[in-house]
């Protein structure tokens, strides 16, 4: 209840002064005038109204907070002499007919089918009020009030206790638990206020009660994931359990009230029924009337409702209906339904329910009364926009648990990914989870892929393509390790989140494409399909999948997606490429998209800092440990810090980026490196970012240092900022020389001057020439290359002209007059001189 205007009000007598004649009133008449509950000087900051059953107005409550002491004070209504007059003071609770009123009780009792929330003192149901799925209600003072207060309101409903323990400790636990065990909820769950407290930052035993977790985060969509957890909840057996009575025992009444609360519980929704169509436990029923106009039940199926009409976000068209089946397990399947399904007969439709688990009419008349069912109940639903793949839809972003949007954004979104795996998931709790970061955070490729993981949803709002990082090294050096810490951010299970390298093509397509926006974990890649495996490579970085035909020929929608991939394997990218019968060259375009970084940091280390740990086995096995135990709370923590002020931390981001490329690249690093640059720039900045919002226990110091040295170690083990094509065409030219030079280039006779005839060696002759060679005094050879075979046969797939400014860098070129590239020579079976490219093949190596 709001703060109480001073205007229209009278005064309060103190309750020192009232009579003992004085006859309490515990329904205050409606239009009755408000007290100013004023005490001495100070107004309440906020006041409680308590009712009655019937609605009529019982007593207030005023909160007065003076200095740094807080308190509570009752305001009364008593008939002195005739007179009603308000009293500070609380009405007795003997003055009820039964007991007293719980608090909140007239929207308790407009909200029957919503579970009830009960927490410690009016502040916390007050805040607690704002959870559109719950109704929160407390009741007027400590423990000793428990058995005075009427808590029959709550029968047969779904209660969850969410006391701090602090001021009234496991007395009222007990208490009420009993209290309401014994009254007959339909259920109960206990909040632990301590697992509470640690996932946002407090302390239970300092007063950290609910009111304090809404403050410090906790809404709506974090309450009800919470409730989840086994650490957070714990189930209290009903009496109803206790007695061996099941839901079914309650007869049909019943029936409907346990369709409404498991829809509540599963998917915060309360359905609207078509006219004559009724739903229960025993399925959908249609009240109709027969050719002799007499009443009858026709049967449509399993319980079934319509939780919304939907549109398909990425194609064009896509209408259809969001639909839950109740299945055996009293579990709700849902899934989304083509429009086109209702038309003819419905049997695709009803083939899907049967899949789903559901029990399908075998009469015409129950077929037909499904689909008009299913068709009257989408009418007043609203409209869903609907995408198959997690990811941005807007501002918004769809995970399969939870669309996270700026908060009080109404999103009517909803992610369908029918029965696909996904490791997308939550266990154990953030503060867990930030000890693990703090335990990665002196370690540069364990903080490099925590803070990788983070960047990869930032990547299409940055305007950064997918594509990814590759941890390559010998076996048993921690990279699995890293990619189990990297996926903590985002889910996990039994196996983590990774997924193997070992698929087709076809089949990483549909994996990527449900990692759209998300980080992907793929671990051993010599265990790849060595064949398909450049064009999986293209396809990951690409962001796109095989372009395929409809049965009428027309195109069909590709996949699409963008994603950040971390890899492992014991080969490098080249290396891997290398294996397959077509052995794929490293184009640029790869090695922009998919980058190597060595998992070691010098020689048999890949962890700078073990601190306490006996060696690196044993830090590894504990960061295992953690991650397999806590994940999946720092994505979606991340995830709703970026939607609550997207443009701000774009922003943000964007400096970091250039403030890192600014330190990191040299001035004659090529555009390729610059791009490489620009990835590990985002992953820094996601850190950053991570750590701003106080999701990520690692300083902007160790941030920078350990993007910075993955960057490095990765340009050093290239060989500089030169482009991929710039480095493979050097590798070629160096390897033609050492490959062919004594077979494909005519030795000539020593001494010969550059302007003699040169003549051949007795005895000496080449198959498939491309020129001459000629030793010179020091031991070095020089090369004389004919112009064709230059191009032909040197050259290969690489431009002459780049391997011209290759072999001029590197002082293998032996210009002519003017530095020219070709030099004029004479030379056997030229009876003229020719023009020739001199090469020292000794000064093409690579320092």
């Amino acid at each position: 209840m709001n703060d109480m205007s001073h205007g229209n009000t009278i005064p309060a007598l103190m309750s020192r002064n009232l009579p003992e004649t004085a006859i309490a009133c515990v329904s205050i008449p409606e239009g009755f005038p408000m007290p100013d509950m004023c005490l001495g000087k100070s107004f309440p900051t906020a006041t409680y109204a308590y009712h009655n059953a019937d609605g009529s107005l019982a007593y207030l409550v005023g909160r007065f907070e003076i200095g740094n002491r807080i308190s509570l004070c009752a305001f009364s209504v008593w008939d002195v002499d005739g007179q009603k007059l308000w009293v500070s003071r609380g009405l007795p609770f003997d003055a009820f007919p039964n007991k007293a009123p719980i608090y909140r009780l007239t929207d308790i009792n407009d909200a029957l089918r919503k579970p009830v929330l009960i927490t410690e003192r009016e502040k916390c149901a007050e805040a607690a009020a704002h959870f559109k799925d719950v109704v929160s209600t407390t009741w007027r003072g400590g423990s000793d009030t428990l058995a005075i207060t009427d808590f029959s309101p709550l029968v047969g409903r779904d209660v969850i206790v969410a006391l701090d323990d602090v001021d009234l400790g496991a007395e009222v636990d007990t208490k009420l638990i009993d209290i309401l065990t014994s009254l007959g909820v339909a259920r109960l769950r206990v909040l632990n206020a301590n697992a509470l407290a640690d996932m946002f930052g407090g302390e239970a035993s300092k007063g950290f009660d609910i009111a304090s977790a809404i403050d410090a985060g906790l809404d709506q969509a974090r309450f009800t994931a919470l409730l989840e957890q086994e650490k957070m909840v714990t189930e209290v057996a009903v009496q109803a359990a206790a007695d061996g009575v099941t839901d079914e025992d309650f007869g049909d009444a019943h029936d409907e009230d346990i369709v409404y609360r498991e829809l509540r519980e599963q998917f915060s929704f309360e359905p609207q029924l078509p006219e004559k169509f009724h739903l229960s436990v025993g399925g959908i029923v249609k009240r109709d009337v027969d050719r002799r106009g007499q009443e009858i039940d026709v049967y449509a199926g399993s319980p079934v409702v319509v939780l919304g009409l939907t549109k398909q976000v990425i194609s064009r068209g896509g209408w259809g209906y969001h639909i839950a089946v109740r299945t055996p397990q009293k579990r709700w399947e849902r899934f989304t339904v083509s429009g086109r399904l209702l038309a003819g007969d419905g049997r695709e439709l009803r083939e899907l329910i049967a899949d789903a688990g559901g029990v399908l009419p075998q009469q015409i008349d129950g077929r037909r009364a499904l689909a008009e069912y299913i068709a009257d109940a989408a009418k007043g639903c609203d409209i869903l926009n609907v995408t198959d793949h997690p990811g941005w839809c807007g501002n918004a972003f769809a995970l399969p648990d939870v669309i996270v949007a700026p908060e009080n954004d109404e999103v009517q979104l909803i992610l369908d990914m029918g029965d696909r795996p996904t490791h997308l998931a939550t266990a154990g709790i953030l503060g867990e989870w930030q000890d693990l970061t703090r335990l990665a955070a002196p370690n540069s490729r364990a903080a490099f892929a925590i803070c990788a993981a983070l960047a990869a949803p930032l990547l299409r709002p940055l305007g950064i393509e997918g594509g990814g990082f590759h941890f390559y090294g010998q076996s048993s050096r921690g990279k699995t390790t890293l990619l189990m810490l990297a996926g903590s951010v985002w889910g996990g299970g039994r196996d983590g989140f990774l997924r193997s390298w070992r698929m087709t093509v076809n089949g990483a397509e549909g994996v990527v494409a449900d990692h759209n926006d998300l980080l992907l974990c793929l671990d051993e890649m010599t265990v790849a399909d060595s064949d398909g495996f450049t064009d999986m490579l293209y396809m990951l970085a690409n962001g796109h999948g095989k372009a395929r035909a409809k049965k009428d020929g027309s195109a069909a929608a590709s996949a699409q997606w963008n994603a950040l991939v971390l890899s492992s394997g014991e080969n490098t990218i080249e290396q891997q490429l290398e294996q397959g019968r077509g052995k794929r060259r490293l184009t640029g375009g790869m090695i922009v998209r998919m980058i190597d970084v060595p998992i070691e940091v010098e020689p048999g280390v890949s962890f700078e800092d073990l601190g306490s740990h006996e060696n690196g086995g044993v830090y590894a096995d504990q960061i295992k440990a953690l991650s397999r135990e806590h994940y999946g709370h720092a994505g979606r923590a991340f995830l709703q810090a970026i939607v609550n002020d997207r443009e701000a931390m774009l922003v943000k981001a964007r400096d970091h980026i250039d403030a890192f490329m600014a330190q990191m690249l040299d001035d004659d690093d090529d555009p390729q490196i610059q791009r490489v640059a620009r990835r590990f720039a985002a992953v820094a900045a996601a850190g950053h970012l991570a750590e701003q919002a106080c999701i990520l226990k690692i300083s902007p110091k160790q941030i920078d240092d350990a993007v910075a040295a993955c960057f490095g170690a990765w340009k050093a083990a290239r060989g500089g900022g030169q482009s991929e094509e710039w480095r493979s065409a050097a590798r070629h030219l160096q390897h033609f020389f050492e490959a062919h030079g004594p077979t494909r280039f005519e030795r000539l006779e020593n001494g010969k001057a550059a302007d003699d005839d040169a003549e051949r060696s007795d005895g000496f002759a080449v198959r498939d020439r491309c020129g001459y060679r000629i030793e010179q005094e020091d031991g070095a050879w020089i090369y004389y290359v004919l112009p064709s075979a230059w191009e032909r046969d040197v050259c290969g797939p690489h431009a002459p002209d780049l391997m011209i400014k290759i072999a001029k860098e590197r002082g293998a070129l032996i210009c002519g007059e003017g530095g020219r590239s070709k030099k004029n020579m004479r030379l056997p079976d030229y009876p003229k001189t020719t023009r020739v490219f001199a090469i020292r093949p000794d000064f093409l190596a690579d320092d």
